[in-house]
């Protein structure tokens, strides 16, 4: 079985983390003009690449930075050799990360939780914002002002509470309203991140994101980055 179709970059890593969510034996090929590479894949792992005479993470960063052209993936073709060992969202945030290195300063440094989020098809919006509530920078959020106050009030209470039972900082928090999609709250530098999260098994991957970009325990912020 195989699927062909044409791509630009998020279309790409949207289809990456589709085929490592399956946890399938698959061959990824790209091209785009006379530049061509592959992706092999195996139990939810890239675990190959090529791409113009480099191999393993070399050829894979490579390939994230195709700009379109099309793809063919191929199920149950198994890789000539293995060349990758780190995780997925590690490779993918890694060349996020380098892409953002002519774009630090713009956005306040929303840059690299933007291609590790939403790119992929994994959120749906963000909201960066001050302690006080005041929208400092937003991506694709339709009202920013309403989240950045829920997320000033929900500091708030947490500090309170933290300071009362000696709990420490808020490190990350899941808000799931009556009439909407989940949103998560996380710190972010100095100001605080809020995160409009697509529901279903695109959870857990947006999960190992943030675990990338913030760290499992908090947030390192663009200063960081």
């Amino acid at each position: 079985m195989s699927l062909t179709g044409h791509l630009h970059v998020p279309d790409l890593v949207g289809v990456i983390q589709l085929v490592c969510l399956e946890r399938r034996v698959a061959h990824l090929r790209v091209g785009e003009g006379a530049r061509a590479g592959s992706l092999y894949f195996a139990d939810g792992k890239v675990v190959h690449a090529e791409f113009e005479g480099l191999e393993g993470e070399s050829a894979f960063e490579r390939l994230i930075g195709v700009q379109g052209g099309a793809f063919e993936l191929e199920y149950g073709t198994a890789p000539p050799r293995h060349t990758i060992t780190r995780p997925v969202q590690a490779l993918l945030l890694d060349a996020c990360r380098r892409r953002d290195e002519g774009e630090r300063g713009q956005n306040n440094g929303l840059g690299t939780l933007a291609r590790a989020a939403i790119e992929p098809g994994l959120a749906r919006g963000l909201v960066l914002v001050e302690k006080d509530g005041t929208v400092v920078s937003q991506q694709d959020l339709p009202d920013p002002e309403a989240r950045a106050r829920l997320i000033a009030r929900l500091v708030r209470e947490a500090e309170g509470i933290g300071a009362l039972l000696r709990l420490g900082a808020l490190r990350r928090a899941w808000v799931y309203p009556s009439n909407g999609p989940c949103f998560i709250v996380a710190p972010y530098g100095p100001r605080w991140v809020g995160i409009e999260a697509e529901g279903g098994p695109a959870g857990r991957l947006l999960e190992a994101a943030l675990d990338q970009v913030l760290g499992a325990g908090g947030g390192r912020g663009p200063a960081e980055e």
